[in-house]
């Protein structure tokens, strides 16, 4: 989680007029059409691939003015009004931590973005754990759908570098 003296700093060293900042418990959205993972059922550890284009944007949900998250706000409502051609900066373990894979958390994840990819396609996401975390757990599945670095010194200027425009190849973009 990051501290207020962290998000100070962040502001600041960015020299943002404008810095919204949200929180989410385990995924930005919940309530993804579920039934599209029904063609995945007999996979074991199921890829979204094929199913990439049937996943709705998902608008609902909340996300949190606080910390603690006690104080909701429409994530629709968040959307329209600062992610309209933002850079947007997810900060997030991915559920690498639990070290564990979670289609249904992988599937509400990637309804989100493809939600946000209709304000904005500038995005990157920053995993405080090293890659070595990510490995056969949903934050490498959802590395592959969307530029995912982590939170150290080389991963953050890949991650500016990427919003600045910097080419930067995803195994299976939304």
């Amino acid at each position: 989680m990051l501290t207020a003296d962290c998000l100070d700093k962040y502001q600041q060293a960015g020299r943002l007029e404008e810095t919204a900042i949200y929180y989410f418990h385990n995924v930005p959205a919940e309530g993804a059409n579920e039934q599209v993972l029904e063609p995945l059922s007999d996979k074991l550890f199921p890829v979204l691939d094929s199913i990439l284009p049937q996943i709705t944007p998902l608008k609902t949900g909340y996300l949190y003015e606080d910390s603690d998250l006690l104080s909701p706000i429409g994530l629709e409502e968040v959307l329209q009004k600062y992610a309209a051609d933002a850079f947007v900066v997810m900060m997030s373990d991915a559920g690498a931590v639990r070290k564990y894979y979670n289609v249904v958390r992988l599937l509400d994840t990637i309804s989100f973005f493809k939600a946000l990819r209709t304000y904005t396609l500038n995005y990157i996401w920053l995993n405080p754990l090293p890659k070595s975390y990510w490995k056969d757990n949903t934050a490498a599945q959802i590395a592959r759908h969307v530029p995912m670095f982590p939170l150290n010194r080389e991963g953050i200027q890949q991650a500016v570098n990427v919003l600045r425009g910097q080419q930067y190849i995803i195994e299976k973009p939304l």
